[in-house]
């Protein structure tokens, strides 16, 4: 019995691929099977092109081209860059708040996890920060430029964010609070201001982490001996790396801060002085110690990712080994993963030791060393970045595919639905032009 030529849909899979890069590889090594095809006839259907070859040959008719590579691609420019780092940061935030397999069971703590983050832990500096500027502008209209600039930047910040999720609207009320704390201001003394601020600053860190374990745990009590390690390491991932990326952007936010403050007055200045002094005073952990372990150890891990791209980067192979490149970095990566919430459980032991015990060690700081402390610990994002920027977005490109096919089909940034309906449509497509053929894929 005679088989009918097929048609043959090739679909793109992660990472950026130019239209009709798969299409050429695919006919190249159909060439090598004596299968030629060598007219490119590309098919339009509702708006979106299809790259494809024809081919005269009894088992294969033609090859059809999916390609999504273009779907959430990120522009290669730093806003774009920026745009892509948050929008895979926040994306793990969504699917950490998904139902766990294998029973579709609801993650209730990590649920209240990405409420919290998204409306309190992402804003709550933003109120220390605010009385420092506003104790350094003394004079009436000085003071209430600078409110409404600072207001309306919060604003800006808040329309900007939601677009990740709606839940960042929060922002609109942390302004509103803000504009009540400059209000009311003459009706308590700066410093308690300064107190109270910092207070809300150290227990939203405290209930943010608290949760983040609990929610880990939550996941560990569900899946484990039910589904695979690499499940289970994964939605880990979707809680810890969020955390990771916001504690840096929030170092790189205290460090401007407070470099602008410096500008404004001077190292000398006594009102920078006594916010400082405040400040410090009403941290309950030790801010030096506390930067030097987390930092630390945010940076190693950062460094440990890295090191596994190494032989990607300089395609260094060895001989008579069965793992690709890619496949060595990827499962360099998985092992890294797994280590992360183990170093990290360090952290939050050492953590602990500090917050809930008498201390003075922040007493010999001054406003000058903790810029430079919050300076130091940005860094901790550095390694990080390289995955952005450079040879090594390509991976980080894979990353967003991944994370943004894998996000529910109405959540921001989702790619699901797009890339179903143009594996449709190209199905369609081919069936309308070829109704007798047989299509694979």
């Amino acid at each position: 019995m005679n088989r009918r030529p097929i048609s043959l849909v090739v679909i793109h899979g992660v990472g950026p691929a130019t239209p009709g890069q798969d299409l050429r590889q695919v006919s190249e090594g159909l060439a090598h099977l004596g299968i030629l095809c060598a007219e490119r006839s590309d098919l339009v259907v509702e708006g979106r092109t299809f790259a494809r070859l024809k081919a005269t040959h009894p088992v294969v008719a033609e090859i059809v081209e999916v390609n999504w590579a273009d779907i959430g691609a990120p522009k290669r420019t730093l806003a774009g860059t920026v745009l892509h780092f948050l929008s895979v940061i926040f994306a793990m935030l969504t699917l950490a708040e998904d139902s766990l397999k294998p029973r579709n069971r609801l993650v209730l703590v990590a649920r209240a996890l990405r409420w919290f983050f998204e409306a309190v832990l992402v804003w709550c500096p933003y109120p220390a920060i605010f009385l420092l500027f506003y104790e350094l502008f003394d004079f009436p209209v000085a003071r209430v430029t600078f409110v409404g600039v600072f207001l309306l930047s919060l604003c800006v910040l808040t329309r900007f964010l939601d677009r990740f999720s709606p839940r960042f609207r929060a922002g609109y009320l942390w302004a509103v609070l803000l504009l009540g704390m400059a209000v009311g201001y003459d009706a308590m003394e700066p410093t308690g201001w300064i107190q109270a601020a910092t207070f809300l600053y150290c227990q939203v860190q405290i209930v943010a982490t608290v949760l983040a374990w609990a929610s880990i745990v939550e996941i560990l009590v569900h899946t484990v001996g039910r589904v695979s390690k690499d499940y289970i390491v994964a939605r880990i991932g979707f809680i810890w790396l969020p955390f990771v990326a916001m504690s840096g952007l929030g170092a790189v936010v205290w460090a401007l801060a407070l470099f602008g403050a410096q500008q404004i007055g001077s190292p000398e200045s006594e009102t920078l002085k006594k916010w400082g002094r405040t400040f410090l005073d009403s941290l309950t952990y030790d801010l030096l110690l506390m930067e030097v372990v987390f930092g630390g150890a945010v940076l190693l891990l950062g460094l440990f990712f890295l090191a596994g791209t190494v032989p990607f980067l300089l395609h260094i192979s060895r001989e008579n080994s069965s793992v690709s490149l890619g496949d060595a970095a990827r499962n360099w990566i998985a092992r890294v993963l797994l280590l992360a919430p183990l170093l990290l459980a360090g952290v939050l032991v050492t953590w602990v030791l500090v917050t809930f015990r008498v201390s003075n060690a922040n007493n010999s700081l001054s406003v000058g060393t903790v810029i430079q402390i919050y300076t130091a610990s940005s860094l901790r994002l550095v390694p990080f970045l390289a995955f952005f920027v450079g040879p090594l977005a390509v991976l980080s490109d894979i990353v967003g595919d991944v994370v943004f096919y894998l996000l529910p089909s109405g959540a921001r940034g989702s790619i699901h639905q797009e890339t179903r309906t143009r594996l449709r449509l190209a199905l369609q497509a081919v069936r309308a032009m070829s109704p007798r053929n047989e299509s694979s894929s």
